[in-house]
């Protein structure tokens, strides 16, 4: 559903995130490189019988920083986790993401824009993007002759 080099960046900085020690490598080895992997949270779509279904882990991102819409073809999921140290702390260590989030995926032409509808439940956010109903009407069709 997202391009290929969107596929591919996001395999990379889930990579990074899982591997502190390959984050830290790379900070020090390779001039430019940002050690911050940023935050890309883990998503599982489905395809149902009359709805896709897009469900994507959001632990710590408050629902008001989530912003849903449809762009053309696609759904759009952005927002922001902030993660806050205690006062007076000193980071010691940090392997949870944080900072803005960019999610697309292609939806598939048949679906019913004004119906999509999402919810937000214990850091769980699930869309529901409803397939249009294609109906056809129902007519005689008469013999020629």
């Amino acid at each position: 559903m997202s391009s290929a080099a969107e596929i591919a960046l996001n395999h990379i900085q889930r990579l990074l995130a899982s591997d502190p020690m390959l984050r830290d490598i790379l900070a020090q080895a390779v001039p430019g490189f940002s050690a911050d992997a940023g935050f890309t949270p883990r998503v599982d779509v489905f395809e149902c019988d009359d709805h896709h279904q897009v469900v994507m882990d959001l632990p710590g991102v408050d629902r008001a920083q989530i912003k849903i819409r449809l762009d053309g073809a696609h759904l759009v999921v952005e927002g922001q986790r902030a993660l806050t140290p205690p006062p007076n702390a000193r980071v010691v260590a940090q392997e949870r993401g944080q900072g803005s989030f960019r999610r697309r995926f292609l939806l598939p032409e048949n679906i019913s824009p004004e119906d999509v509808s999402a919810t937000f439940e214990d850091g769980i956010l699930t869309v529901k993007v409803p397939h249009a109903v294609v109906s056809s009407p129902s007519r005689d069709i008469p013999i020629s002759d």
